[in-house]
């Protein structure tokens, strides 16, 4: 699936809407368990520890995005498709809500934005009734690999483009209704997820089958090379992303030596810089003096202010040591900072970059950004 994104708090509901969002789920939630258990409770295939084991595989793979565009996907389907056919209903219903809870964790998503636990919680459990509902109205049964025909890979398909054209329309349409926005169905995301349960289909069915005859083991034989892949496209998107943010650097300079006014260069250079690193926060900071540097530009939740700093010393805080070192900083999370001078960090933000301003060959001030949301890497890629 593809995964939210945090950046901002643009995209954020008022909190009548998430207090209906929460106190739906507490309702939804157990009446859908519920319901998933009456339709299909676990097959008499299911066994604990190979449960166990799938559900640990699939945290691993969901905690491992595919990112396209800057679009992380969640490759966790055929692991969803082979609970499916294997233990049936009610297990894929548990398996697609810890995969959920996984990968909104991995996000750490600031406390405004909480709300997405319940409100994804609520969509995958309606997309995982409906496309089982369909799966078993036209007559699909939970049968040993021995026993495949060509009827049930066909309703196994089915299933599959159930759960992709629900999902699909569902979070389209829920996010068009919740945040008044009109959100095109056919995309780029939406294209990438298809292609992604077109590849996801064949290898769930081939782990189904797999399973039958060696067990446990076809968990290593299939999800191995799966992983590795997943690993191996992570790298390589990270290696694309620095090539794209060089060329736009480059690009941003050019525009820059256009400009001879030092307000134009500055609006120039944070209109980019936003567009390349969506900051909640965003400071520039000068040096006055050679003894302390001072706020010239302060950006604060989609616009800017005017803001007061302390005086900062060189060698003092975060902004400090960059500024005496000249060598940029990142913090991934809050428990890497926190115990730092942190003058202007506000509680709720998690990532914090900063980075020196070079002229004539030496520190004339330095940039300030911090996120809401913890990223992996300096260009929060995934």
């Amino acid at each position: 699936m593809p995964m939210p994104k945090g950046g901002g708090n643009r995209m954020v509901l008022d909190r009548r809407t998430q207090i209906f969002i929460w106190v739906a789920w507490f309702a939804v939630f157990p009446i859908g368990l519920w319901t998933a258990y009456k339709i299909s409770p676990p097959t008499h295939f299911y066994h604990h520890f190979d449960f166990l084991v799938t559900t640990g595989l699939s945290c691993i793979v969901a905690l491992i995005p595919i990112v396209v565009n800057q679009i992380p996907f969640s490759v966790t389907q055929w692991l969803t498709i082979f609970v499916f056919l294997k233990y049936g209903l009610f297990a894929e219903v548990i398996l697609a809500q810890i995969i959920t809870f996984i990968v909104l964790l991995r996000l750490r998503l600031p406390k405004e934005k909480r709300y997405n636990f319940p409100l994804n919680s609520i969509m995958f459990m309606i997309v995982s009734l409906v496309s089982g509902a369909i799966f078993y109205i036209f007559g699909g049964e939970h049968v040993q690999a021995g026993n495949l025909t060509i009827n049930f890979v066909v309703l196994a398909g089915l299933y599959m483009a159930s759960y992709f054209i629900i999902n699909q329309i569902l979070f389209t349409g829920a996010f068009s209704f919740l945040y008044k926005t009109r959100k095109p169905l056919i995309t780029k995301a939406f294209l990438w997820e298809g292609l992604i349960h077109l590849i996801a289909f064949p290898v769930g069915i081939t782990l189904f089958f797999l399973y039958d005859l060696v067990g446990v083991s076809s968990f290593l034989l299939v999800g191995a090379p799966i992983i590795s892949t997943q690993l191996i496209l992570l790298k390589y998107n990270t290696s694309k992303e620095i090539n794209q943010y060089l060329q736009k650097a480059v690009e941003t300079g050019h525009r820059l030596t256009e400009r001879l006014k030092f307000e134009e260069v500055l609006n120039t250079f944070i209109d980019h810089l936003l567009n390349m690193f969506p900051a909640d926060y965003l400071y520039i900071f000068d040096d006055m003096n050679d003894d302390r540097l001072q706020a010239v530009r302060c950006y604060e939740n989609g616009k800017f202010i005017t803001r007061k700093f302390s005086p900062i010393k060189k060698g003092v805080g975060i902004i400090g040591q960059v500024w005496a070192t000249g060598q940029f900083a990142f913090y991934r999370d809050k428990q890497q900072w926190k115990n730092i001078n942190t003058e202007g960090i506000p509680d709720e933000m998690e990532s914090v970059l900063v980075v020196p301003i070079i002229k004539n060959n030496a520190v004339s001030g330095v940039l300030f950004q911090i996120f809401r949301t913890r990223k992996p890497t300096p260009l929060g890629v995934g």
